[in-house]
């Protein structure tokens, strides 16, 4: 939990860490997964895409790696984290055990 792109720009990060808590749990309803490697290149993609144009790309912070690719900041609202991760969705998933 609190991994790549889940810190918050505006807002209690709680919200953030209940929303992942929440998700972690319904995760381990179905077992040990794995996220599959196309769901996470595209939302990678995605989630990179939105800081196009922001202030996060015009300056060189601690948000950035190397590369210049934004790995700590969540690009959007905390509603919208927390309605993404509401329901598990097995679909993007391996299952790695019963």
């Amino acid at each position: 939990m609190y991994g790549p792109n889940t810190n918050t720009s505006g807002g209690s990060i709680l919200v953030f860490l209940d929303a992942q808590g929440a998700y972690v749990a319904q995760a381990l309803e179905h077992g040990v997964v794995e996220v599959g490697d196309e769901v996470a290149a595209r939302s990678d993609r995605d989630l990179q895409q939105r800081f196009d144009g922001t202030a996060w790309t015009a300056c060189h912070s601690w948000d950035r790696d190397p590369s210049g690719r934004v790995v700590t900041s969540w690009p959007g609202y905390r509603r919208e984290y927390q309605a993404r991760t509401r329901v598990f969705d097995p679909a993007e998933f391996s299952s790695l055990a019963p």
